[in-house]
């Protein structure tokens, strides 16, 4: 018979879980960017929406991510435990925080899906599994970012990324890979 456990996290527990989380993610996605500016690839990077199942699907719908975080935050101030749902969904949070200022530091596009789904969270059929209608708007969202690039890219005189003209950009060579920055 195996046991269901109620595991509950403090705030030092949350301290400690997201220890180089948000580094690690921040720079596999740098090595993603560079790997496309190399290959002369126009680099999108998104947010993405997640929930902590605090609040029940059916009633979701207009609460924001941030509302959500909030309350969040709220009940670990004020039972001073939380689950691991709810852990993993602050984390997520700090790591969304952390890859916009990266986005920004970058001078790089960025898909925001979370401020895009914000009004449709009941689209989240599971932690970040989307339904149809949620993919759908998550489409849109990179349209949006991919039109208005090719806007900009054609408003300054650019036909191609910089990088497509480098004789050193070769699409036949292999990917850096991935790092854990541990």
């Amino acid at each position: 018979m195996k046991r269901v456990r109620d595991v509950r996290y403090t705030k030092d527990d949350l301290i400690r879980h997201m220890v180089g989380k948000r580094e690690n993610f921040v720079a596999n996605v740098a090595t993603i960017a560079n790997e496309c500016r190399r290959r002369g690839i126009i680099f999108i990077p998104a947010t993405q929406q997640s929930k902590s199942f605090l609040i029940d699907r059916d009633k979701i719908r207009g609460t924001s991510y941030q509302d959500e975080r909030q309350q969040v935050l709220q009940s670990l101030a004020k039972d001073g435990t939380i689950t691991h749902l709810e852990l993993d969904f602050l984390t997520h949070a700090a790591m969304m925080d952390t890859l916009v200022t990266w986005v920004h530091s970058q001078g790089l596009p960025l898909a925001d899906v979370i401020a895009a789904m914000n009004g449709r969270r009941d689209c989240l059929v599971s932690w970040v599994h989307l339904s149809p209608e949620g993919n759908r708007i998550v489409a849109r969202t990179f349209e949006a970012s991919i039109l208005s690039r090719l806007e900009e890219n054609n408003a300054a005189g650019i036909t191609q990324h910089a990088a497509a003209a480098s004789p050193t950009a070769s699409p036949s060579s292999p990917p850096a890979p991935l790092q854990n920055h541990n």
